[in-house]
C-alpha cells in the first residue's frame, strides 16, 4: 500500500502520517496477516499519470524510494522512519533507535528509528484542545 500525506503542502504531515501508521498497525483487518510500514518525509514529484481512460495520482522521488527501503527493513507490525522524519516527530511521538543500516541506493549507513507510540504530552495537548473546542459555542469556533 502506498499512502501520501501533505500533497501538495501540509506542515503537520509527518505527525499525521505517523498517527495513521500506528492506527493501521493497531486496527489492521483480520485478513491482513502482517504489515510493515516505512515512513519518510520530504519533497517528491506528484502528478497524475496515464492515459485519459486510466489515470492515477502518484509520487516519485528519493523520499518515495527511502520509504520503500525502510519498509524492507521493517519487522512485522512496526513503523520505521529515517533520521529526518524522526527529528520532525520529536516531542509528538515516542521513538527508539532500531539500528544503523545501509539502505539500497544509499552510499552510507543511516540511523533507522521505530515509532513506538504517541508522546503522552502530545496526547494530552490534543485532548486539551478538544476539550476547549467542546466548551466553545459554534460562533466562537468559527
Amino acid at each position: 500500500m502506498h499512502l501520501i500525506f501533505g500533497a501538495p503542502l501540509a506542515p503537520a504531515a509527518a505527525v499525521d502520517a505517523a498517527r495513521c501508521a500506528l492506527a493501521l498497525q493497531a486496527e489492521k483487518p483480520i485478513f491482513v496477516q502482517s504489515q510493515q510500514i516505512g515512513l519518510a518525509v520530504g519533497g517528491a514529484f506528484a502528478c497524475a499519470v496515464g492515459a485519459n481512460k486510466r489515470r492515477e495520482y502518484t509520487v516519485v522521488g528519493r523520499v518515495v524510494n527511502l520509504a520503500a527501503r525502510l519498509t524492507q527493513h521493517c519487522p512485522p507490525g512496526a513503523v520505521l522512519v529515517d533520521e529526518k522524519t524522526a527529528m520532525l516527530l520529536q516531542g509528538q511521538m515516542q521513538l527508539a533507535l532500531k539500528d544503523t543500516v545501509l539502505l539500497k541506493g544509499m552510499s552510507n549507513p543511516a540511523p533507522v528509528f521505530r515509532v513506538v507510540g504517541e508522546q503522552e504530552t502530545a496526547v494530552l495537548r490534543d485532548a486539551d484542545v478538544a476539550a476547549e473546542l467542546a466548551e466553545m459555542s459554534p460562533a466562537q469556533v468559527r
